[in-house]
């Protein structure tokens, strides 16, 4: 499990630096800060009107208020933000433990 955590991280923080790159190229090209937001790049891959569709399920299914702190907390960010957090709560869950250290001094008598 800790593997498939360790390849979600990475597969993340690449995206989040692809995304960077792409939004830098664009800010250097068009000279005004944009960046691409979450939600715009969901709405680029999964087609035009999923966001609606998603909208509609969580608030009849759910609740509408979870919709609204969805919005806020995870489409209307930048894209390469959203997808650098997740890279990294992926990459803590996939951690190694720490080696257990004793720091007790040894019994020399035995």
């Amino acid at each position: 499990m800790k593997g498939l955590f360790r390849l979600l991280s990475f597969l993340a923080l690449v995206i989040a630096f692809v995304l960077v790159v792409v939004d830098g190229t664009i800010i250097i090209s068009a000279k005004s800060w944009s960046f691409t937001s979450m939600g715009e790049l969901l709405s680029r891959f999964a087609g035009p009107g999923a966001l609606e569709r998603w909208q509609g399920s969580v608030s009849r299914n759910l609740h509408p208020l979870l919709w609204s702190a969805l919005n806020v907390l995870a489409l209307r960010p930048p894209a390469a933000f959203v997808s650098a957090i997740l890279g990294l709560g992926f990459w803590q869950l996939g951690r190694k433990a720490a080696p257990d250290f004793n720091l007790t001094p040894r019994d020399r008598n035995a």
